[in-house]
């Protein structure tokens, strides 16, 4: 199965570059993410906000808007999803 492309590019103007970084690792080798990014990855709104450092509370809509758009459906949206995807080790585990 060829792997569909993540637009990173796309965002590079729009998401903090540390935190673009930081979904590259994580979607491409499941690299584990910090406490906000987990907290977008696993649909939690509230957490998400709290855990904001500079510059993603500001770009939050924009960093939700590339996981909606971009990232594979399976690495978001629950804990046990993120959990999986993180075993599997991202895209590289996955298609192989």
């Amino acid at each position: 199965m060829a792997l569909v492309k993540v637009d990173y590019e796309k965002y590079e103007d729009r998401i903090p570059p540390h935190t673009l970084e930081t979904l590259r690792n994580y979607i491409e080798h499941g690299v584990p993410t910090g406490g906000f990014l987990h907290s977008v990855l696993t649909d939690s709104l509230f957490g998400a906000y709290g855990k904001a450092g500079p510059g993603n509370r500001e770009t939050l809509g924009d960093i939700v808007m590339f996981i909606y758009n971009e990232a594979p459906g399976g690495c978001w949206g629950s804990s046990d999803h993120v959990k999986a995807w993180r075993r599997k080790k991202g895209r590289q585990g996955r298609d192989a």
